[in-house]
């Protein structure tokens, strides 16, 4: 068999991990099975269906790295991949039913006025109650039964009903994997295929997920780019949303698990989106992303702070940092809380850390750590390393009341990266500079 699917989302607004699911679980079939993805916009809601919207779905899902063989962007063989642009289509299929007596006209619409307009009309398909048993590779058998339904409204636009069963057809599509709340519509696609003598494709349908919503914009694409999260974390999390791998693992790429895809294991079980989870995928994809990568993503945001511009540094310096802190973000757009210290004075009026600060174990600490630094002609990690331990020997001082004011003097904060990293970046002169300062207090 050709394997070929499809994506077709509404531009009526932009895409979330929810949405992104279809088009991810189709990718990944189609990557699995060599077939073909197609993108097609179903846009038959005149009034929320927007070119804004279409072309954000598209760079959306480029960015993700989800790859069509056709659509609007790409063009192909099976065009228009647009709805709007069929509607001569929709209209000779709506006519054939009608002429074969599988349809009538509807002129329910027109009910409010006095005289009925009979070349106005919807076109509602006949099925009187009919009860429709199909297979589908996740529940088995299913049988539903359906009432007459409208496949084309007055205004020549076609229901969901009709769009999806003649472009499916047409584009010659052999597996259609969608969300749960269609399931209740598959038998009435197909008996529409059957009555226009098409052979139906095979259905799949996942789970929906809890925990996300169209309204809800802080899980969509855009916003998560804009957070600053890298595409793999989101593709991850998405593939976790009603299908796991064989070896149960959390955390893995798509492309090492094509083996392992079959729709047929789709969970029929509601899933909930773990924002925890997420997170902490997000922060592991960040630990092991390519530096210099993270460097061109980070920038922007890194700007926008403004400490380049109050202390300028070299790209390698800023490698460094980002290399120092990633391990305590989940997305880029934190970085600003994070490397505050590495260009700015601290301020050491916070009651709390003149406390700490003022300790007679602290200001011990501070007193052989400059004796030390002076010793020494540069700061490196090892230096560092080789430091702390001199001070400990020397004054008794260890655990948590010798790291801490360290941490505290250095950085102004009470966590964060390993002290080994941050030290060498800050520099010894910045380092002698803020421990004289503590001592003072």
């Amino acid at each position: 068999m050709k394997v070929r699917l499809r994506f077709a989302p509404s531009p009526t607004g932009n895409i979330h991990i929810g949405n992104v699911r279809a088009a991810l679980f189709n990718y990944v079939y189609a990557q699995k099975e060599k077939g073909q993805l197609i993108l097609r916009l179903e846009d038959t809601d005149l009034e929320r269906s927007s070119d804004e919207s279409a072309d954000g779905i598209i760079e959306d899902l480029k960015w993700l790295g989800i790859q069509f063989d056709e659509g609007p962007h790409v063009g192909g063989d099976y065009g228009p991949y647009r709805q709007m642009e069929r509607l001569d289509l929709y209209k000779k299929y709506a006519d054939q039913l009608l002429a074969e007596g599988k349809a009538e006209k509807d002129f329910s619409h027109q009910e409010n006025k006095g005289e009925i307009d009979e070349s106005h009309y919807a076109v509602r398909f006949k099925a009187g109650g009919r009860k429709v048993k199909f297979k589908e590779l996740v529940f088995g058998e299913v049988e539903k039964e359906v009432e007459d339904f409208i496949i084309m409204k007055s205004n020549g636009v076609p229901t969901y009903h009709l769009g999806v069963v003649v472009d499916d057809h047409l584009m010659e599509i052999s597996h259609v994997i969608r969300g749960q709340d269609h399931l209740s519509n598959t038998a009435k696609h197909i008996i529409l295929a059957e009555a226009l003598g098409f052979d139906p494709p095979i259905y799949a349908h996942f789970s929906l997920t809890h925990g996300l919503s169209k309204r809800d914009q802080s899980k969509s694409i855009q916003a998560l780019r804009e957070k600053g999260y890298l595409p793999e974390a989101i593709i991850n999390i998405a593939m976790l949303l009603g299908w796991a791998p064989p070896d149960e693992k959390e955390k893995f790429n798509i492309f090492d698990k094509l083996s392992d895809f079959d729709p047929k294991d789709f969970t029929r079980v509601n899933a909930n989106f773990d924002e925890e989870k997420f997170n902490w995928l997000a922060g592991q994809y960040l630990r092991e992303a390519d530096l210099d990568r993270l460097l061109a993503l980070s920038l922007p945001y890194i700007e926008a702070t403004g400490f380049l511009k109050e202390k300028p540094i070299d790209e390698n310096a800023l490698k460094q940092i980002i290399d120092t802190v990633r391990g305590n973000m989940k997305c880029l757009s934190e970085i600003g809380d994070h490397i505050a210290y590495f260009f700015q004075d601290l301020d050491y009026t916070n009651e709390e850390l003149q406390t700490l600060l003022k300790k007679d174990d602290s200001q011990k600490v501070f007193k052989c750590f400059i004796d030390k630094l002076d010793a020494n002609e540069s700061l490196t990690q090892d230096s560092f390393k080789a430091i702390l331990k001199e001070i400990q020997k020397e004054t008794g001082v260890k655990g948590k009341n010798l790291y801490m004011p360290i941490r505290m003097s250095l950085t102004g904060e009470a966590h964060g990266p390993e002290m080994f990293m941050v030290a060498p970046i800050l520099g010894k002169e910045t380092c002698l500079r803020r421990l004289e300062k503590a001592i003072k207090l």
